[in-house]
């Protein structure tokens, strides 16, 4: 075979790669608006005007089950699961009283072994635990008990990732590739990909928030802080489902192209009072949960189309901490309060002696907690 020939065939072959990567359609009819007023105050809101329960659970903290941040929270078969990136570790503990039950920390070169921890999904289907490793690539699936079951070899680095029907949906970064998303057979060891790689995405592929973009209730939906659009996987494939309308305080399209980092987005959005930022978003039955402009809170209702910029929610347990979208299909919404934070918090409420209010619960965790301590995390069930 000729030069020329061998050229050919392989402008054939990478045609043929281009098409089956991104060869599936996204459904772009029917998105459901989602209105955020951003010249409206924010407003606090009572306990019960969404929820119906509450539970604050203290994680047990030894010197096993200490970690140091949770980048990802999931909660599945009565198991809280966290991941530490900067431990490359996996944390889990019980849902009912907060119990420290076991960690996954396999550092080293072993077959069973790694030195990158990058993501982990609960793969409902199979009840297991997988792991995504980026050094080296490849996925560790244990057991919900920590039993090793086998690796998987990946060849591709994700920063994100997230299972439904016994497959593995991959955020990818690496803007070589053609997608952004990758639906990995487990089963068969077969990928296909999804959503074409946009200039803007290109702009911001450095940009990784503490949470991920990748969040699974029912479906998994994925959200960028760049984008106000939503999508999400469920059993038919990916569809653009929501689209966060800012109004007159939408981002301009012409400042993406020239915030050459998200750091200069984020400053000029905020100077400006400009919609950006949408992560932590979350799905139940009757309501959305996302934070915009990276922290601040909304809660849209799916029965009134209606949205509320929440600047706290009042309850009679005087304890408040910060949205933590979360994976798992149930009616939680949850928050997270820094040992430290609730330590000063409790200080604070006996120097301005409401001490007395505070409920017995609450009293108890305090002479429980030390700075030190994991975080508290409050449980909160939508009606």
């Amino acid at each position: 075979m000729n030069i020329y020939s061998n050229q050919i065939l392989k402008m054939v072959t990478l045609s043929f790669l281009f098409f089956i990567s991104c060869n599936k359609p996204i459904k772009r009819e029917n998105i459901e608006t989602i209105q955020v007023n951003l010249k409206t105050e924010e407003v606090e809101v009572s306990f019960d005007d969404y929820f119906s329960s509450r539970k604050v659970i203290a994680l047990e903290t030894n010197e096993n089950s200490i970690f140091s941040q949770i980048d990802r929270i999931s909660f599945y078969e009565h198991k809280i699961f966290v991941l530490d990136r900067k431990l490359n570790s996996i944390f889990v503990f019980n849902e009912n009283d907060g119990s420290f039950l076991y960690k996954i920390k396999n550092i080293g070169r072993g077959p069973q072994e790694y030195t990158g921890l990058m993501d982990f999904t609960i793969d409902e289907k199979n009840n297991n635990l997988v792991l995504y490793t980026h050094r080296p690539y490849g996925l560790y699936i244990h057991k919900l008990d920590g039993a090793f079951v086998k690796k998987v070899r990946l060849d591709n680095f994700y920063i994100n990732m997230a299972s439904i029907d016994g497959k593995i949906l991959f955020l990818n970064r690496d803007v070589k590739n053609e997608c952004l998303l990758f639906d990995y057979n487990l089963a068969k060891a077969e990928e296909q990909g999804f959503l074409d790689i946009s200039d803007r995405d290109k702009t911001y592929s450095d940009h990784i928030l503490g949470t991920p973009f990748l969040t699974k209730d029912k479906n998994i939906h994925l959200s960028f802080p760049y984008s106000e659009t939503i999508y999400e996987k469920n059993e038919k494939g990916v569809e653009a489902k929501y689209y966060v309308d800012f109004g007159t305080q939408k981002m301009p399209e012409d400042i993406y192209k020239l915030k050459k980092s998200f750091r200069e987005l984020f400053d000029y959005g905020e100077t400006n009072n400009y919609g950006y930022g949408i992560c932590n978003f979350r799905e139940n039955k009757d309501y959305i949960t996302f934070n915009y402009q990276l922290t601040n809170l909304a809660i849209y209702s799916k029965k009134t189309k209606k949205t509320k910029k929440i600047k706290r929610i009042i309850n009679d347990d005087m304890v408040y901490g910060n949205y933590l979208a979360h994976d798992g299909n149930d009616n939680n919404f949850v928050l997270q309060y820094p040992a430290k934070v609730f330590k000063k918090q409790m200080n604070i409420y006996k120097e301005e002696d409401i001490w007395d209010k505070v409920p017995n619960h609450i009293k108890k965790l305090d002479s429980l907690v030390t700075d030190n301590d994991n975080p508290v995390l409050m449980i909160y069930k939508f009606k």
